[in-house]
């Protein structure tokens, strides 16, 4: 028998930080939502250009429903140091950046 077919999802929960060579941090593994030690980067959504905003600096960022509201994923961390680290980087490029976690959204 064929198992049912899973219905696809809007978004991928694992998008890597754009590696460059003021970035050299390795891309992280992808979180699990079982480990409560998961480590957003995002920023407010609030609309397409918001988006298209966030995307100049991380090329595969996405829109994502936390638990407070759509945000827009600019990376995920299972690690807190690496991911201020990457806060700092975003916030240099002229980003208004958040880090929310650890959680196991």
């Amino acid at each position: 028998a064929t198992p049912p077919a899973t219905p696809p999802t809007a978004a991928s929960p694992t998008t890597a930080p754009e590696t460059t060579a003021a970035n050299p941090a390795p891309a992280a593994p992808a979180p699990t939502a079982t480990t409560g030690s998961n480590f957003y980067i995002v920023t407010n959504y609030t609309g397409d250009a918001s988006l298209n905003k966030a995307r100049t600096l991380v090329p595969d960022a996405f829109v994502r429903n936390f638990k407070t509201g759509a945000r827009i994923q600019l990376a995920a961390f299972d690690n807190r140091a690496q991911a201020e680290d990457q806060v700092a980087f975003l916030t240099q490029q002229g980003a208004t950046v958040e880090l929310v976690g650890p959680t196991n959204e």
